[in-house]
């Protein structure tokens, strides 16, 4: 008995020795697979060793890895940014990989908060040392099993709510053989260190009247603008030096009042005497508040009062040009006077290399065809005259052109008398071509009837949509199947089967969105008139894995662009559906020619807005705008204006209601930031100021008062004025537009709880953007994750260029690291020249692009209306599983 006693004790201490090794072999293989406990960073106060208890490795084979955290140099207090850790190693054996990460701060507490961005990664609260420490670390699922070459996890870091001087992050990570047990893996460690931004609130003065030309007794103006950055608010006093004897000088207002962030504006007005020497003068003009002091030079020209400053400047366009393709040189002469000129003329020898297409001038003849002569005739003070000359290159390379103007009058400046353009001809276009090496691309289908966007079913399957025919077709494993609907479209112009959305709870919900243009005539047509008023529809079907069947109409928006006095178009219907982050359906309409209420027009505009009513937004009207609709079209009770009281009645009051922002002139392009959740546009202008937006909710984007940013309004009118074309709407003409950014900001439409935002990114002159489409996850590699992608809406510049932008680390903002963008406008020379936009470009030839997403293998999609393709770009040194399945 007492023998049998003994056994069962033995039995029993083994199983309790078995239990407890069960225990152990369970907490390792979870720290491995599942992420460790807190505390294994490396950090001071924590066991420095304490990785080994699962990862034995050889301390003679430390591997041949490496592990790196990328981090910001500098933080401001409150902000979020993006930190990235990864592991690199090109030894086939590692199999599985690992991280933890923790911030600290100097005193080696928690620095400011971690933050999941996706499943791979999941937070440690309130743990390690004192239990008062945050650590971030990888899931089951974020241990790449079997991926080769290394790995890396994105996540979000908000820097503490105060400066705490510098934050640490230590990080550990292993790259493990996947063997299944605790030998022959590599543990590494690293940190990186953020310091507190200098942050200093500050403002800029500029001014966009930089010279002005005068007779003795006359005045002359210069219009400034104060522009605040980092917070800054205050009063700027504005003082001036340098004025010639005899002339005085007033600043309206004297001292400006900053309180938010737009740009203020101030008139200086210089007024000379009867013995104001003739002459040229630097003024220096100087702001002041407390001690931050801002100056700017302008020029004073004093002249006889017979004389007539000849001034010129020259623009070729595209610039980039190709070879074989239309190249414009755009001359402007300007007599800044006092006295009116005459007998102008404009010589232009064209260079080498190409070949003669036509002259004209907005007044006077042209002949030649080497040299060019214009006789331009008289132009009275302020007046201005264009010269177009039209080439087509024949040899790629660099050309040089000059022109020179000359008059009957004494000229006191012959330094602008001629100006010179020089322009970049490539080769004659090719198939696409990505300018990053780390990227590849390739045709997924093509053959496609202008195709303009597209849905993915699966990640073999997608939904793309085309224009003219009115059909959403099928396309699996790279080939065209069957159409799903054929609708009856109006094609004219910009007008047709223009987006689609799939509901958020696709398949579950088998609801598929449509944006198009209906035809009047129940048949597809290219007849500009044949549209009833309220084409523009977005309807709901239903899905049954092969067509699509009409559930429900939506809303019914503006289509019909019949006005007195001018032409009929169909431009500016937008056309974007997007379902948020939030489950609610976002539709870009465009302005679509009106001129009301929504368009920021209140005073001095057409009442009513044409033939149908306005300019209230009532059914007719409702245009320039982005709308917040539920998914079965009914209106969110959350939507900015649900609520607002903005003195409107019936269909006017109601629309109010589903307004999400206004203010806008037209766009092809709108995504949802996959990160921060952020609403992102693309905004075309007419001739200046093409945007990127950040919209929030009560949004006004400032069309038409305001194009770019308020700082810029005197360039957006110069530039409107001085090209043909009007704002494409006659009843309002461009020179209606404000000379000051207080002015035009005081005549925005304001709907109780609207803002006006200025762009996150501006081009001075029009480039054309189109669709935009942020990547999401790494599958590009971990330096693409989350930037943004924007095409072009034609093929002028580099036959269809792509722009890529990076967030800043709170994806509030685009981070630009030219300093030429640090003002967020690239102050291109010409509609599309790409000066100072160079450092976006990352592709060439992909032709009118219409949308950009990133498909369920988490490569880039890229639709091209004009190549009727789609494009798939790719990670070029990857291995693609769903590549065989796209073979065209």
């Amino acid at each position: 008995m007492q023998k049998i006693k003994v056994a069962k004790l033995v039995i029993l201490a083994f199983f309790i020795a078995s239990f407890i090794a069960a225990l152990f072999i369970n907490r390792t293989t979870k720290a491995y697979s599942s992420g460790p406990p807190a505390g294994y960073t490396r950090a001071p106060g924590e066991e420095p060793e304490a990785c080994a208890e699962c990862h034995l490795q050889d301390p003679d084979n430390p591997g041949t890895g490496r592990i790196t955290v990328t981090a910001p140099q500098t933080y401001v207090p409150g902000q979020t940014y993006q930190i990235t850790v990864t592991h690199a190693n090109s030894d086939p054996t590692r199999l599985r990989w690992g991280f933890q990460l923790t911030a600290l701060d100097d005193t080696d507490s928690k620095a400011g908060e971690l933050q999941n961005t996706s499943v791979l990664t999941q937070i440690l609260n309130n743990q390690g040392p004192g239990g008062s420490r945050q650590y971030i670390e990888h899931t089951s699922s974020g241990t790449f099993i079997n991926q080769q070459g290394g790995a890396n996890w994105t996540f979000n870091w908000t820097a503490p709510a105060t400066n705490v001087g510098p934050v640490t992050f230590y990080v550990a990570g292993n790259q493990a053989n996947n063997d299944g047990n605790t030998s022959g893996d590599y543990v590494y460690f690293t940190f990186a260190q953020t310091q507190p931004a200098q942050v200093t609130r500050d403002f800029q003065l500029t001014t966009t009247t930089p010279s002005q030309t005068i007779a003795p007794g006359s005045n002359a103006d210069y219009n400034l603008a104060l522009t605040p950055s980092s917070g800054f608010t205050g009063q700027v006093a504005l003082s001036i030096a340098g004025l010639p004897s005899g002339a005085t000088h007033i600043f309206n207002p004297s001292s400006v009042n900053i309180t938010d962030a737009t740009a203020k504006s101030s008139t200086l007005t210089v007024m000379t005497s009867a013995n104001t020497p003739v002459g040229t003068y630097p003024l220096t003009v100087t702001a002041i508040s407390g001690s931050l002091q801002r100056t700017t030079i302008v020029s004073l020209k004093v002249v006889t009062s017979t004389s007539a400053d000849l001034s010129l400047t020259k623009t070729g366009s595209p610039n980039p040009a190709a070879v074989g393709t239309n190249l414009s040189y755009r001359i402007i002469v300007t007599n800044n006077g006092p006295a009116a000129a005459t007998n102008i003329n404009v010589a232009d020898t064209l260079p080498a290399n190409v070949t003669f297409v036509s002259s004209s001038t907005t007044q006077g003849s042209c002949s030649g065809t080497g040299t060019i002569n214009c006789s331009i005739g008289s132009l009275a003070n302020g007046a201005s005259a264009v010269v177009t000359i039209i080439v087509t290159p024949t040899v790629a390379g660099q050309i040089t052109n000059t022109a020179s103007v000359t008059g009957a009058e004494a000229d006191p400046d012959a330094s602008n008398n001629s100006a010179i353009a020089s322009t970049i001809i490539d080769p004659q276009v090719a198939a696409p071509l990505l300018l990053d090496q780390n990227l590849s691309v390739k045709t997924i289908v093509s053959g496609l009837n202008q195709p303009t966007s597209m849905a993915f079913l699966d990640a073999k399957e997608f939904l793309i949509l085309e224009r003219a025919t009115g059909k959403v077709q099928r396309v699996f494993n790279g080939q065209l199947q069957t159409t799903a609907v054929d609708l009856a479209v109006n094609s004219a112009s910009e007008r047709g089967l223009l987006g689609i959305a799939l509901h958020p709870n696709f398949p579950t919900t088998p609801y598929v969105y449509l944006y198009w243009t209906e035809s009047s005539t129940g048949m597809d047509t290219s007849n500009i008139d044949e549209v009833p008023l309220l084409g523009n529809r977005v309807d709901r079907f239903v899905w049954n894995g092969a067509t699509l069947t009409l559930d429900r109409n939506l809303i019914r928006l503006r289509a019909l662009q019949m006005d007195a006095g001018q032409p009929s178009r169909g431009n500016h219907n937008g056309g974007v559906l997007r379902f948020g982050p939030d489950n609610k359906l976002y539709i870009l309409m465009g302005d679509n020619g009106r001129r009301g209420l929504l368009q920021n027009i209140t005073s001095g505009g057409p009442v009513p807005d044409d033939q149908f009513g306005g300019p209230e937004p009532d059914d007719a009207h409702l245009t320039g705008v982005i709308l917040r609709l539920n998914d079965d079209g009914s209106t969110p009770i959350d939507n900015p204006f649900f609520n607002a009281n903005a003195g409107l009645s019936g269909q006017a009051a109601a629309n109010i209601k589903k307004i999400y922002a206004y203010g806008v002139r037209n766009s092809f392009g709108m995504a949802f930031d996959p990160q921060s959740g952020n609403l992102w546009t693309q905004e075309n202008g007419d001739d200046a100021f093409d945007e990127i937006n950040r919209v929030t909710a009560g949004f006004n984007g400032g069309w038409i008062q305001v194009m770019g940013p308020s700082s810029r309004v005197a360039q957006y009118k110069s530039i409107e004025t001085g090209r043909p074309g009007g704002l494409q709407q006659n009843r309002w003409s461009p020179t209606l537009i404000a000379d000051t950014p207080a002015q035009a900001l005081s005549r925005l439409y304001s709907i109780p709880g609207s803002q006006y935002r200025e762009p996150e990114f501006s081009w001075k002159y029009a480039v054309a953007p189109s669709p935009i489409g942020f990547v999401k996850g790494t599958s590009l590699g971990a330096q693409f994750e989350g930037d943004l992608f924007v095409g072009a809406s034609r093929t002028t510049l580099y036959n269809g260029y792509l722009f890529r932008m990076r967030l800043s680390g709170d994806r509030l903002r685009i981070a630009m690291s030219d300093p030429r963008l640090q003002d967020t406008v690239a102050d291109n020379l010409d509609k599309f020249d790409i000066t100072e936009s160079e450092s976006l470009l990352i592709g060439k030839n992909f032709g009118v692009t219409t949308d950009i997403q990133t498909g369920p293998d988490g490569n880039l999609y890229i639709v091209s209306l004009s190549n009727g393709a789609v494009y798939q770009i790719t990670a070029a040194n990857s291995l693609q599983l769903s590549a065989s399945s796209y073979t065209v």
